[in-house]
């Protein structure tokens, strides 16, 4: 409950600086690590878009220690309904998503940053994991991750039947994840999860 009262709390403080130029994009992810907030994934993603159109790879980070100070950060994740979380050895994952407005599949690029979201590493999940969107995810360990719920079409296709537990290895040059097991799951997109008295909590869905 601390985590998620933490990450609360840091909302609440840049929502009361109304002098922010800044609202977060549509269909985008919400990570904290230390001071920051980080706004991953789409960027003025238009939902009714009739052509087939990139997404922008730009992301925000909201630097809570300077009052909430606003930094565009450019060749970052692009890919709308992805998850996002910060490891607890250090730096930042993202996994998962669409990389487009009409996508009608999933993508397996990731990306990973350890500096503050200045330079973003690009890695591709491998063919063991489930591909997903519209999922959550939470570290599990220093360097594990738990992917949870998830479709593999924009229209909430077919929901995974699985939740994948992986390893991130992460350095200041190069990211890769590995798959560590596979997990029976509720077939369910759209959820939310958190960590509670060591226990996973997944909350939400829509099959």
């Amino acid at each position: 409950m601390r985590v998620v009262s933490a990450v609360f709390a840091a909302v609440s403080l840049v929502a009361a600086r109304s002098a922010l130029a800044f609202s977060a994009p549509p269909a985008a992810s919400l990570v904290a690590q230390g001071t920051d907030l980080f706004f991953l994934g789409s960027n003025d993603m238009d939902l009714n878009a009739t052509s087939n159109q990139a997404i922008p790879r730009i992301a925000t980070r909201v630097d809570l220690s300077r009052g909430g100070e606003v930094s565009q950060l450019v060749n970052a994740p692009r890919e709308a309904f992805s998850c996002a979380v910060a490891l607890p050895s250090g730096g930042i994952v993202t996994l998962g998503g669409y990389a487009n407005t009409m996508s009608t599949s999933t993508t397996r690029n990731s990306y990973a940053t350890v500096d503050r979201g200045v330079t973003w590493l690009q890695f591709t999940e491998p063919d063991t994991m489930a591909a997903r969107a519209i999922h959550s995810c939470v570290a599990v360990g220093d360097s594990r991750v738990l992917l949870v719920g998830g479709a593999d079409a924009m229209t909430l296709g077919t929901a995974s039947q699985t939740a994948d537990l992986v390893d991130v290895s992460l350095t200041a040059s190069a990211a890769s994840v590995s798959l560590v097991a596979q997990l029976p799951a509720v077939p369910f997109a759209g959820v939310s999860a958190a960590i509670i008295n060591d226990r996973v909590v997944v909350v939400g869905a829509g099959t």
